[in-house]
């Protein structure tokens, strides 16, 4: 294949810009391409010309490996916009994203830190195309992978650590890999899935997920079109009490079926945290809202969009998104929303409304709610009466 040369792509937009009077690249823009030019690899090249000349054909498939490994990756990892401790020393290294312990400037992640959801997403496109850099060093065949089997080494070099091409118990994924075994990559993926442990069936089923991907898509005359699950909200039970009396629940934005941010937040009163599906759940009884499927309302500002100091009143904050119950059956429960735990100083939790324990929390919802306009909620406390999120 001949490979096109980045000085060339470069000149072509530039002049391509002249003729229309509005030119694309600037003269230092094209020094910098240029020195970028001289320095790539063959494998790197390769990958540049695909890309390069993607752009029209109907027929061309998505080549960028990190973009085809980020929706893998993002459906198993979660991302916290706080940031949280290192479970295994309570401390450093302190985490935060999609896991996150040191930014792109070298310097660690804060015990205060907080980021929203794009610039998590921003530290893990950098993360993983740090491995893909790195990957392209170590292994040889690496230019003669499709986009596809690279995509599914980065999703397993994100989860072991980008070092385990000829590492110590790798040494039957290497083999694969460095023999062009591709045919037997995913059985050898699978080994890796920590056996006996309480991480055994999620690691099974990634690896299984790395090994579809390497495969590749099924042809177009065997593809099954799957239906797209529009954006929404889930909200389950995580069994981990806060110091308040209050157990945490994981609220999560859900686009394409791959949760896109976790937020941790609280329902009902300390005292009553007593789960229930729809029907058993008492009006006035404080708890937590019940199991079921809600609509969401729009987001409603105490006083001009953006004005987090404003307030609806004791204990409601600047914020009001407010809950319908749709299914399954009826409750006895009304007046549920979104809102700011204000008064969470003084008597933490709600009346069954779900509240946000932080303000940076709540602007992360409403980004959420501005960026993918989710529709429903639904609410797992693992009683059986949940409804499953509908496609389009």
């Amino acid at each position: 294949m001949t490979t096109a040369r980045v000085r060339d792509a470069a000149q072509f937009v530039a002049r391509r810009g002249a003729s229309t009077g509005k030119p694309d690249l600037r003269p230092h823009e094209l020094a910098a391409l240029t020195w970028l030019d001289e320095h790539l690899t063959d494998p790197q090249r390769k990958q540049f010309t695909a890309l390069w000349r993607a752009e029209g054909s109907p027929a061309a498939p998505l080549t960028d490996p990190v973009a085809l490994a980020l929706p893998l990756i993002k459906s198993f990892e979660g991302c916290k916009l706080q940031a949280y401790p290192d479970p295994g020393t309570g401390g450093e290294p302190w985490t935060i994203g999609w896991g996150t312990t040191t930014y792109a400037n070298g310097q660690p992640v804060g015990r205060w830190d907080a980021i929203s959801q794009q610039k998590a997403d921003e530290l893990l496109d950098i993360r993983v195309r740090n491995d893909l850099l790195h990957l392209q060093k170590v292994i040889p065949s690496w230019g003669s992978l499709t986009a596809h089997q690279q995509a599914a080494l980065l999703s397993f070099s994100y989860n072991v650590g980008r070092n385990w091409y000829g590492g110590q118990g790798f040494a039957t994924i290497t083999a694969r890999v460095r023999d062009g075994d591709h045919a037997g990559v995913p059985a050898a993926l699978l080994l890796y899935r920590n056996p006996g442990t309480n991480v055994e069936e999620g690691l099974r089923r990634r690896r299984e997920a790395e090994g579809r991907l390497w495969s590749g898509p099924d042809r177009p005359s065997q593809a099954t079109p799957k239906a797209k699950l529009p954006p929404h909200l889930t909200l389950h039970r995580t069994k981990r009490p806060d110091n308040r009396g209050l157990e945490l629940l994981s609220l999560k934005m859900i686009v394409d079926s791959v949760p896109m941010g976790e937020l941790l937040v609280v329902s009902g009163a300390a005292g009553a945290q007593t789960f229930r599906i729809g029907a058993r759940s008492r009006a006035k009884s404080l708890e937590p809202l019940p199991e079921g499927r809600y609509s969401l309302g729009p987001v409603e500002w105490a006083g001009q969009a953006g004005d987090y100091a404003a307030s609806w009143g004791p204990g409601l904050g600047a914020v009001w998104v407010s809950l319908t119950y749709s299914a399954p059956g009826h409750t006895a429960r009304s007046a549920l929303g979104f809102h700011l735990d204000e008064n969470a100083k003084t008597a933490p939790g709600s009346a069954g409304c779900v509240v946000f324990r932080s303000t940076a929390d709540l602007r992360t919802f409403v980004g959420w709610m501005s960026q993918h306009r989710p529709k429903d909620l639904y609410v797992n406390w693992g009683l059986g009466t949940c409804p499953a999120a509908k496609a389009r």
